[in-house]
């Protein structure tokens, strides 16, 4: 008997034409794969987020109505990233404060006519921080009060000196302060600041000034120091700052924080007769060697 043999089973295509249409179905479900990989690469993720969010609006439960509530007018807070807050701003009709305008026990000295004195042809801007749109009203107080003080010795020693406010009462913008000190035409402006910090451990005092002022804020503040005996912040004292005062007087203009009101022990200096004179004559020093 003639045994029967398996034969393997191979593919051919001898036909040229189904051979080529193979091929181009082969390639037809290539290119399908490929699309479809990048569209669900590129697409995939938004779809599937959008499909997430259809379900979770769909199983969420609705939330009550809320009741509408009247509109009110918006609070001006004060700008609590600088920290020497709040940036005096323009009031038109601002809610007088109890508070002297001027100090009991002050009393003016006719400024010296003596054109041998120190500072005779000078003249020197002061001014007094912060007014009545500021929330802290013992700064703004003493603020002007030592201001009325430094002005009458200063005049003392031939100086010419302009405030650019006299009172409590009112608000002062800065061009309006910076108006005062150009109209009188200054050799140099000093606005004082007694320095309010939520932070009752902060102490020191420093200047700021322009940078190209940097030279003198340093002889200013420097000599503060050696007089009062007090610490530095910032950089050894110093801080470049520009804003509306600094930048827009015709002569140098110096921002001095003389202390912190916020710090017991600060304040209690402050307020001491004998330390306030050291603080004029450090300061009158600074001044002296910056304008001679």
């Amino acid at each position: 008997m003639k045994q029967i043999k398996k034969r393997r089973k191979h593919l051919r295509i001898n036909n040229p034409v189904g051979f080529s249409l193979f091929c181009i179905l082969c390639l037809a479900i290539l290119a399908g794969l490929v699309v479809g990989v990048y569209y669900l690469v590129e697409y995939g993720p938004g779809f599937c987020s959008a499909v997430g969010e259809y379900m979770d609006a769909q199983n969420a439960t609705p939330e009550p109505t809320p009741t509408a509530e009247p509109t009110l007018p918006p609070t001006t807070e004060p700008d609590e990233s600088s920290e020497n807050t709040p940036i005096v701003g323009e009031v038109e009709t601002p809610t007088p404060i109890a508070a002297t305008a001027v100090p009991e026990d002050y009393t003016p000295v006719p400024a010296t006519a003596d054109p041998n004195a120190p500072l005779y042809g000078f003249t020197i801007g002061l001014d007094p921080f912060r007014d009545a749109s500021s929330r802290y009203e013992e700064e703004m107080v003493y603020n002007l009060a030592f201001a009325l003080k430094f002005k009458t010795y200063l005049e003392q020693r031939g100086a010419t000196v302009v405030l650019t406010r006299e009172d409590n009462d009112r608000s002062y913008s800065d061009s309006a302060r910076v108006s005062v000190i150009n109209d009188a035409d200054c050799d140099i402006a000093l606005r004082i600041l007694c320095n309010h910090l939520d932070s009752r451990g902060t102490v020191g005092c420093y200047i700021q000034a322009l940078s190209k002022n940097e030279d003198s804020a340093r002889i200013l503040v420097n000599a503060y120091i050696a007089s009062t005996g007090l610490s530095t912040r910032k950089d050894e004292g110093f801080e470049a700052k520009s804003n509306t005062f600094l930048r827009n007087t015709d002569c140098p203009a110096f921002t001095l924080i003389i202390g912190h009101w916020t710090n017991a022990d600060e304040r209690e200096k402050l307020n001491d007769e004998a330390f306030q004179q050291q603080m004029m004559e450090g300061l009158y020093n600074g001044l002296l060697d910056i304008l001679t």
